[in-house]
């Protein structure tokens, strides 16, 4: 029997795991927090075939090109979560329940965000007023705004699934949900929240509006001053928006070596995160510490195509520094590192776990948000992105008791 002490030890693991102080020595952790999640036989199966054509592929761009193996690596630790929801891995239901593991991370997301928040002034100075709201970062500092917002959306998606909204609980966790969501300063994270809850319009129009309307009083005048000071640089320099130009960025590549289409050039070689941080670029756009490890080197597929391009804004960095001014996002970073036939199959298993199958609205939600976000940003190497799909694949089914009430109703009386 699972005793009421060792599954309370099991969220706290994962909790711990995730909300971590982000550097470059945490993200081992991050990348260990799927493992108290999910039994490991619902993952061996599936991530051994994925492994074996990961390494075929490092070793035949080996013999062709300069590839780092400890880039390859780091990165498949970083896209390790990933990989495990995108291929149907949930957690273990006997240990961990998916509504109740999402409630506590929107509690600890808004206890730990309102620290930061009361040292930039809060409630005397107000984020989106006198200053960037970045700062509702929970434990993850500048930068890991972005990660509240993926956090925070997953929380409204669970609430919503709850039929109706009665009970004080269920609205103060929605209303948390809202406010993690929308208090970090990522917009496209915002924009593809909304993308995603537009397919509630279809079944309550009414309500959906109301929603809308609240959210642009709320945020309409800030969004509006954003998008009217993002940088066009890029896109008068080289013809094309940023998110546009990627893929002809690909297709430059799969040119130059054919057989790429079809193995992409190895994982972590391209423009993933570790390929970033081995990037001299990495110091410009960022201020994260990169861990200097052996064998770490820039791939030269990064070197060739993303960086140079990447490289021609040197002198007017803001061009390129916004999220959505980056020419590359999860879509196209896997076309060149895993390749035509693996993302495709991947791309489609999202969309008919989360879109096709379900009936539930939120799950299809979820989905519409993941796969936009995926299309625009890179997040699939992103360890949070990746654990919160692990929790949506046990959202996306009926939910159950902990095994210990579940063995109590079972027995006998």
């Amino acid at each position: 029997m699972v005793s009421v002490r060792a599954g309370t030890l099991v969220y706290a693991a994962v909790t711990v795991l995730t909300f971590l102080p982000r550097t470059a020595l945490s993200y081992p952790a991050y990348s260990l927090a799927p493992l108290a999640l999910v039994r490991w036989r619902d993952w061996v199966p599936a991530q051994v075939p994925v492994l074996l054509f990961l390494t075929v592929a490092f070793a035949a761009n080996a013999m062709t090109a300069n590839v780092s193996g400890t880039v390859a690596v780091l990165e498949y630790a970083l896209c390790f979560a990933f990989l495990l929801g995108a291929f149907g891995a949930g957690p273990d239901r006997e240990w961990i329940d998916p509504t109740r593991l999402i409630r506590l991370f929107q509690v600890v997301i808004a206890a730990t965000s309102l620290v930061s928040l009361i040292r930039m002034g809060f409630p005397l100075k107000l984020p989106y007023v006198h200053f960037l709201p970045d700062y509702y970062y929970a434990t993850f500092g500048l930068g890991g705004a972005r990660i509240v917002t993926l956090f925070g959306f997953v929380g409204i998606v669970c609430e919503l699934r709850q039929r109706g909204l009665g009970g004080r609980a269920r609205r103060g966790f929605l209303l948390l949900s809202v406010i993690n969501f929308l208090m970090p300063n990522y917009l496209i994270g915002i924009l593809a929240g909304v993308a995603g809850l537009s397919c509630y319009g279809l079944r309550r129009p009414v309500k959906s509006a109301l929603a809308l309307a609240v959210l642009t009083v709320l945020i309409g005048s800030y969004l509006s001053y954003r998008i009217e000071t993002v940088s066009t640089v890029f896109a008068q320099v080289f013809g094309l928006h940023p998110k546009v130009y990627q893929f002809a960025l690909i297709a430059r590549m799969f040119d130059d070596a054919p057989l790429n289409l079809w193995i992409g050039g190895g994982i972590g070689q391209y423009g993933g995160q570790a390929a970033l941080w081995t990037s001299h670029l990495t110091a410009e756009l960022s201020s994260f510490t990169v861990p200097d490890l052996p064998g770490m080197f820039t791939p030269e597929y990064h070197e060739r195509y993303l960086q140079t391009v990447m490289a021609t804004f040197l002198q007017d960095i803001w061009a390129i520094s916004s999220s959505s001014n980056k020419p590359y996002s999860s879509v196209s970073v896997m076309l060149a590192e895993f390749g035509l036939p693996f993302t495709a199959l991947v791309l489609a298993m999202l969309v008919y776990r989360f879109v096709i199958a379900p009936r539930d609205l939120s799950m299809t939600a979820f989905g519409l948000f993941a796969l936009t976000l995926m299309l625009v940003d890179r997040v699939h190497d992103l360890p949070w992105f990746g654990l919160l799909l692990i929790i949506a694949n046990g959202l996306a089914v009926p939910q159950n008791r902990p095994a210990t009430l579940l063995r109590l109703a079972r027995a006998p009386v």
